[in-house]
């Protein structure tokens, strides 16, 4: 992944924590406008992850794990619940950005023909 065209983009790719939607949300309830309401960004997101373990053991057929799912395997306990917190506020408002940034089924398609690079 060091040497690869996405580097850039993989330096610091990471899930976000409950700090950051913490300090992220602080910040924008502290700017607001002339009818005083705080500012809002608009949290583009993708709707599912790789399941690793699963992809192996069920012969690279399934890929799908859930969003919340992947933030409960990587310990973001509470960071689900604050996306909710955030769109109740009416601070943090998610946009379905898409289900996954690759062609699934050519990616799993890879992986049944024992392709050592894909895997």
């Amino acid at each position: 992944m060091d040497k690869c065209a996405g580097t850039r983009y993989n330096k610091y790719d990471t899930l976000t924590s409950k700090q950051d939607l913490s300090l992220l949300f602080e910040t924008l309830n502290s700017v607001k406008d002339q009818h005083h309401h705080a500012v809002k960004i608009t949290a583009v997101s993708l709707t599912t992850n790789p399941y690793f373990e699963r992809i192996k053991v069920d012969s690279f057929q399934n890929y799908y794990k859930p969003f919340a799912t992947t933030l409960e395997r990587y310990n973001k306990t509470g960071v689900f619940e604050l996306w909710q917190q955030g769109t109740k506020e009416n601070i943090f408002i998610p946009e379905f950005h898409g289900r996954e940034h690759l062609n699934i089924q050519l990616w799993l398609r890879v992986l049944q023909e024992v392709n050592k690079e894909a895997k």
